[in-house]
């Protein structure tokens, strides 16, 4: 683990803005960074029932200014462990949010469309390029526990809101996005991981 993090930062580090700058002019090449842009802005105005969240309270602007500001931690960080850990805090803090708020507990099919709803919110595109970082540069072993169930939570959210307007913000991931995420799963991991994308049908 120490030579990993040696690894990390003699490679990673100086890799990390040559990678973002590389996917982000792609995005600006082929188009997706603008529609990206106009779908965020889309969903920013929809209520939270438009998104597909069923009963569950929202974070408050306040809290969502936050979850924003952590978002920012974790766009300066290198090491996709400590991206992905950051990435886990501010789930569960949306989690803990929806559930103080309602006093019950919730499943993958009700955070789903509430990730999506904060994202929209945060109107933060670059972290599309961000989850992507994460998902290929990620220790495989780590995909097996919480940190891979949000990471693939934060991917499916963020493809639900780039075919926004498509699918009317659907709570279920399009047939096209679940294929994707079981492809990344097979060449990412040797064996089914957990989380799984059918937690998310």
């Amino acid at each position: 683990q120490v030579l990993e993090k040696a690894m990390h930062k003699c490679i990673l580090k100086p890799l990390k803005p040559v990678v973002g700058a590389a996917l982000h002019n792609f995005q600006m090449s082929s188009g997706v960074w603008q529609q990206l842009k106009e779908n965020l802005a889309l969903a920013k105005t929809k209520q939270p029932q438009e998104m597909g969240v069923d009963g569950a309270m929202p974070p408050d602007p306040v809290s969502i200014e936050k979850i924003r500001h952590k978002f920012q931690n974790m766009r300066k960080l290198y090491s996709p462990e400590k991206k992905v850990s950051l990435l886990l805090r501010v789930c569960k803090l949306i989690y803990t949010i929806m559930e103080d708020n309602s006093g019950r507990m919730y499943g993958a099919d009700d955070f789903l469309p509430m990730l999506t709803y904060v994202l929209a919110q945060c109107d933060m595109p670059e972290l599309d390029t961000e989850i992507q970082y994460m998902m290929e540069l990620l220790d495989p072993s780590l995909l097996h526990g919480e940190g891979g169930y949000y990471l693939t939570s934060a991917y499916g959210a963020m493809s639900l809101i780039k075919n926004f307007q498509e699918e009317q913000a659907a709570r279920v991931l399009s047939s096209e996005t679940r294929n994707t995420l079981h492809q990344w799963h097979r060449r990412r991991t040797a064996q089914r991981s957990t989380p799984s994308v059918d937690d998310f049908q």
